[in-house]
């Protein structure tokens, strides 16, 4: 029972690293575009 149990925890975790890494990808991607936008916006 026990092993069955630390299985599905196991799982559940990996999926909220999974979602964690997704999220923090967007949000970079999103700080990166923004950062690209107000430097050639300074440059001119």
């Amino acid at each position: 029972i026990s092993g069955g149990a630390e299985q599905l925890f196991g799982k559940q975790k990996q999926r909220g690293v999974d979602l964690f890494l997704h999220r923090l990808t967007i949000i970079l991607s999103v700080i990166f575009f923004l950062l690209m936008i107000g430097i050639s916006y300074l440059g001119l």
